[in-house]
C-alpha cells in the first residue's frame, strides 16, 4: 500500500512539473506577425554563406591590364571588407591608401564595392570573378581606369570553397584583352582547291587540312591575294561564284580565284552586305551559298546572299553557338564543322547539336604545323675565339639542331641564314643578319649525342659548361667538355622540385633558372633545389605572351619566342622594348 502511494505521488509531481514547463515555454510558440519578422538583406544572406563561396577575395591581387596603363602592376591586399594598396604603380595614390572599401558579396561570382580613383574620390564599382584567381573590375563611371583585370598574386595560397569550377574558356576570354600574343590569326577561309588559308598581320598561311601540313607561308599579295589588304578582320568564300570576300574595317575586297586578284573594293552596307557594319570579328559562308554568318561584339548576324539582308541575329551562346568565344579571331566551315579560333585555342562547333564538341590548343592535338614553331632556342656553347657580336641563337626543331655558323670559314656570300632554318618561307624575314647562316645537325647523333629528339626546352649553363635539356618529365645534363650526357633524372623527383613537366621554355641567368609553362613562370635556384617564386607571366613579364615556344638570355636582354615573333624584354624597365619577326 505504501508502495502504491509512493508511485502515485511521484506521478503527480512529474505531471505538475511538466505542466509548469509547458506554461513557461508557451509564449515562445506564439506566431509572430509577418510584419515584425526581422528582414535579412541580400548582402547579409550572401555573407552568411561566404564560407561556401567558390571565389574568395582575401589575399593580394595585382592589376595586369585595363584602360589605364599607369595602374598596371598595382597590388592590393584584401582583408575582410577592405583592400589596401601595397604598390601604387605609377598612379598618384600611395601605399596604405584604402583602394577598395564597403565590399559586399552579391552572389557566387560578383562583388560590389567602392573604388578609390586617382583623384581620391570613391566610385561605385563591381568585381566579376571568372576564376578563383582572376577577376574583371568595372567602375560605374566614365574615364581611364573604369575597366580593369586583376589576378591573384599568390594563387597557391587560395583556400577554395565548394562550388563549380569555371571552365578554361571563361578564363581565356576574361584576359583576352591582355593577351600579349601579337601573332594571332585574324581571318581564315577555305579555298575552292581545298586548301585552308589563314591571315595574320602581313602574312598568309596555306594549310593542307587532310595531311596536317603547312604548304606555304608568304606575304599577302606576293604571290597570292593581290589587291587586298593586310591585318584583315574576317574572310569568307563564295563557292558558287568562285570568289572570296576579305574584310577590313568597313571595307570589303572581292577576290577572284580565277583571276588571282581583287576585282572590287567596296563599302560594307552600301555596295554589298546590306544591313551590316564592320569591323567584324570573324565570318564564314555556308557551303550552300545562301547564308553568311558574321560575328561581332558578342553577337552573330545571319545574312542572306539572296535577299541581301540580315534574316536573324542574336547573342553568341544564348540559343546558338554555345561555347563559342564572344569575340572569335577567325572562323571557317570544314567537313561539316565550324572551327572558331581565339588566341591559342580552337573550338569545333557542331551546328546540328548546337554546341562545341571539341576544344584544344592550336598546333597540338589538332592543326599541327600551322605555325613554323621551334622546340627551343638557346645561347649554346661556342669556341673560345668566337665573337658574339653578330651571333644568332641556336635553334632546335624536331630531330635537328641548327647551329649558328657566323664563325665558320669560307662562307658563301650569297648564302642566306633563313634558308637553313626549318621554316617554309619564300622571302627574307623582317630582321636578322643577312649574311648569318645556320648549319643543320642530327640531334642526339651529330650534335649532343644521347639527347632525344622533340625536346621541350633547353638552356646553357656557362658556369658549369653544361647544357640542360628537358623533355616530358625528364631532364638531361649534357657535359660539353666530354661531349656526353652526364646525368638523366626525373623532374620534381631527382631534381627541380616544384618545376612542372612538359615545359614550354627555360633560360639560365646567373645562379637562377627561369621555367615557363602555360601562363605561369617558375624562378628556380639550383643551389637550394627549390622554386623561389612562381606567378603569372602576364603579371611579371608585362607584354610577354603565354604558351611560349622558347626563351634565352642574350646580349643582356631576355628573348622570348612564340610562333614567328621574338619579344625582346628588358628586365630593368620590365617591359618589351622590341618585337622582331623570325619567319
Amino acid at each position: 500500500m505504501k508502495s502504491k502511494l509512493s508511485i502515485l505521488c511521484t506521478v503527480l509531481v512529474l505531471g505538475l512539473a511538466l505542466k509548469g514547463h509547458a506554461q513557461r515555454i508557451k509564449p515562445l510558440t506564439k506566431k509572430v506577425p509577418l510584419r515584425v519578422m526581422p528582414r535579412v538583406s541580400p548582402v547579409v544572406k550572401a555573407n552568411r554563406i561566404d564560407t561556401k563561396l567558390l571565389y574568395s577575395l582575401k589575399g593580394t591581387w595585382i592589376r595586369i591590364g585595363g584602360n589605364n596603363d599607369d595602374a598596371d602592376g598595382m597590388t592590393v591586399t584584401v582583408n575582410n571588407t577592405e583592400g589596401t594598396i601595397e604598390n601604387p604603380a605609377k598612379t598618384p595614390l600611395k601605399k596604405g591608401d584604402l583602394k577598395w572599401k564597403n565590399i559586399e558579396i552579391q552572389d557566387s561570382k560578383s562583388i560590389k564595392h567602392q573604388e578609390l580613383g586617382s583623384n581620391y574620390s570613391y566610385y561605385d564599382a563591381k568585381m566579376i570573378f571568372v576564376h578563383k584567381d582572376t577577376m574583371k573590375l568595372n567602375v560605374l563611371a566614365s574615364g581611364a581606369g573604369n575597366y580593369q583585370i586583376w589576378v591573384r598574386l599568390n594563387p597557391e595560397s587560395t583556400q577554395e570553397a565548394s562550388g563549380t569550377e569555371p571552365n578554361e574558356q571563361e578564363i581565356e576570354e576574361s584576359v583576352a584583352f591582355v593577351n600579349n600574343d601579337r601573332d594571332l590569326f585574324q581571318a581564315s577561309l577555305v579555298h575552292p582547291n581545298g586548301k585552308i588559308y589563314f591571315f595574320r598581320r602581313v602574312f598568309y598561311h596555306a594549310y593542307d587540312f587532310e595531311n596536317k601540313k603547312l604548304l606555304e607561308l608568304n606575304r599577302i599579295g606576293k604571290p597570292s591575294w593581290k589587291g587586298t589588304d593586310i591585318s584583315l578582320d574576317a574572310a569568307v568564300t563564295d563557292h558558287n561564284n568562285n570568289e572570296a570576300y576579305l574584310f577590313k574595317g568597313n571595307t570589303f575586297y572581292r577576290y577572284s580565284f580565277s583571276q588571282k586578284k581583287a576585282v572590287q573594293k567596296g563599302i560594307v552596307g552600301i555596295d554589298n552586305f546590306q544591313g551590316l557594319e564592320g569591323p567584324f570579328d570573324a565570318a564564314y559562308w555556308v557551303n550552300g551559298g545562301e547564308i553568311v554568318f558574321f560575328f561581332k561584339d558578342g553577337e552573330f548576324f545571319q545574312w542572306s546572299a539572296i535577299s541581301k539582308k540580315v534574316i536573324q541575329k542574336g547573342a553568341i551562346g544564348e540559343r546558338y553557338f554555345k561555347g563559342v568565344p564572344k569575340n572569335p579571331d577567325a572562323a571557317l566551315l570544314r567537313n561539316g564543322y565550324v572551327y572558331f579560333f581565339k588566341g591559342d585555342l580552337y573550338y569545333r562547333y557542331d551546328s546540328n547539336q548546337r554546341k562545341i564538341n571539341k576544344r584544344g590548343r592550336i598546333g597540338y592535338d589538332e592543326w599541327p604545323n600551322l605555325y613554323p614553331r621551334v622546340d627551343a632556342i638557346f645561347d649554346a656553347e661556342k669556341p673560345s675565339d668566337y665573337s658574339h657580336e653578330n651571333q644568332l641563337l641556336d635553334v632546335i626543331k624536331d630531330e635537328y639542331v641548327y647551329v649558328s655558323a657566323d664563325y665558320w670559314p669560307k662562307k658563301k656570300e650569297e648564302e642566306s641564314w633563313y634558308e637553313k632554318l626549318p621554316f617554309i618561307i619564300n622571302s627574307a624575314p623582317e630582321v636578322g643578319p643577312s649574311r648569318q647562316s645556320h648549319k643543320q645537325f642530327k640531334l642526339g647523333y651529330d650534335k649532343y649525342p644521347g639527347i632525344p629528339p622533340y625536346i621541350d626546352a633547353v638552356c646553357y649553363d656557362d658556369s658549369a659548361n653544361e647544357t640542360l635539356f628537358f623533355k616530358s618529365n625528364k631532364y638531361y645534363v649534357f657535359d660539353n667538355l666530354i661531349n656526353s650526357v652526364k646525368k638523366i633524372g626525373v623532374i620534381n623527383n631527382d631534381d627541380f622540385k616544384g618545376v612542372p613537366y612538359n615545359l614550354d621554355a627555360v633560360f639560365c641567368q646567373g645562379s637562377f633558372m627561369w621555367f615557363f609553362k602555360g601562363n605561369k613562370y617558375y624562378k628556380y635556384m639550383p643551389k637550394t633545389g627549390k622554386v623561389l617564386n612562381e606567378g603569372y607571366i602576364r603579371a611579371y613579364f608585362k607584354g610577354i605572351p603565354d604558351n611560349l615556344d622558347g626563351a634565352a638570355l642574350f646580349h643582356g636582354k631576355i628573348r622570348f619566342y612564340k610562333k614567328t615573333l621574338e619579344y625582346v624584354y628588358d628586365q630593368n624597365s620590365r617591359r618589351v622594348i622590341d618585337v622582331n619577326g623570325i619567319d
